[in-house]
């Protein structure tokens, strides 16, 4: 009989722990990457609105920390840095972003699906041809994964995401710069 009490109150002690990682008045800490042999995109050169025909395919690498609040259960918001590097055949392109973020959870069980979306804006450079040019960009990254709750308070994240990276050339405002692709995302998530 002990045995049987002890087993029903670690399970009820379980249950209690994957239900409370994402209840209202917990912050979230975030941290993700998106590795560059799991990322492609093209990227499209325009100019004054029009399409130039000109397009090129890259890989990338970010690194993407965020600190977020629950508002309600299982919804979180907050903001997020993003540093990206991204290199084409002739190109590498480095951006630090900031901005709003949001991540809603689904379920209660040790593995909860999610939805997550951010808007970062911020900077960016390019070279090429020890060439620098200076960007003003702006990026949206929309994602669906799976958390892994490892125990209370840290969960591992899966992600697979679509984002779309607009930068415009400082000196010429006719010039913008369109990237979109599709990666997949690695993380880690601390509730505290």
């Amino acid at each position: 009989m002990k045995n049987f009490l002890f087993a029903l109150s670690l399970l009820f002690c379980i249950h209690i722990m994957a239900h409370s990682q994402t209840q209202k008045s917990i912050y979230l800490f975030s941290g993700s990457t998106n590795l560059s042999s799991f990322s492609h995109s093209t990227t499209t050169l325009m100019y004054d609105g029009e399409d130039t025909g000109e397009s090129t395919t890259s890989t990338s690498y970010s690194i993407s920390p965020s600190i977020s609040y629950f508002f309600i259960d299982n919804l979180a918001i907050g903001f997020s840095l993003n540093y990206e590097y991204q290199k084409t055949e002739d190109t590498k392109d480095k951006a630090f972003l900031f901005g709003p973020m949001a991540r809603y959870y689904f379920g209660r069980s040790k593995f909860r699906p999610f939805v997550h979306s951010d808007i970062g804006f911020g900077s960016s450079k390019s070279t090429y041809d020890d060439e620098e040019m200076s960007f003003n960009t702006t990026a949206v990254n929309l994602n669906g994964g799976i958390a892994v709750l490892a125990n209370k308070y840290v969960s591992l994240d899966l992600s697979l995401g679509y984002y779309f990276i607009n930068n415009s050339y400082n000196q010429d405002s006719d010039y913008d710069f369109l990237t979109s692709g599709v990666g997949i995302n690695f993380g880690f998530s601390l509730y505290l």
